[in-house]
């Protein structure tokens, strides 16, 4: 038996090496953890105008202070969103707000994380955080966080796609 010479052998090994690495390629590439990126249009076609944000936003903090302590407000290309602090807020305020969510039929649950409870309309999202001290200060005991939003990259807009595709 004749073995093959070496350069025909490192052919060889090239070539499979070669044809392993893009199958591998392939497989990540089509995995989950890229898939937002492949299934998702460009979201210049789905952003909302900040006025959109605005009118889902006002149910949600009815009857809550009329001035947040802190607002930040996001208009750029990929993001639209209010992010609103209540501070030194009483039980009685959270409960309002829980109350504002759930009396609205189209915000779904979608999970709780670090960054508070998060719920779902079509793309937008909504999350909520209650907690104790906020910041350096020691005059904040307590502090109600909302936002409510659209964002290119949010999870309720990979879920709107893949429930819709």
């Amino acid at each position: 038996m004749k073995f093959p010479n070496k350069e025909k052998m490192n052919t060889t090994i090239t070539i499979i090496s070669f044809v392993v690495l893009v199958f591998l390629a392939w497989r990540v590439y089509s995995t989950e953890l890229l898939s937002f990126c492949i299934d998702m249009p460009d979201y210049k076609i789905d952003q909302p105008k900040i006025e959109q944000v605005e009118q889902l936003l006002k149910p949600i903090i009815k009857n809550l202070p009329e001035k947040p302590d802190r607002i930040n407000i996001y208009d750029k290309s990929g993001v639209a969103s209010y992010h609103l602090y209540y501070f030194n807020t009483t039980p009685e305020q959270t409960r309002q707000l829980i109350d504002n969510i759930t009396g609205q039929t189209q915000w779904l649950w979608l999970k709780e994380d670090e960054s508070g409870v998060i719920y779902c309309y079509n793309q937008f999202y909504l999350v909520m955080k209650e907690g104790g001290q906020y910041g350096l200060s020691d005059d904040i005991k307590s502090y109600l966080y909302i936002a409510v939003g659209w964002n290119s990259f949010s999870d309720c807009r990979k879920q709107y796609y893949q429930s819709s595709g």
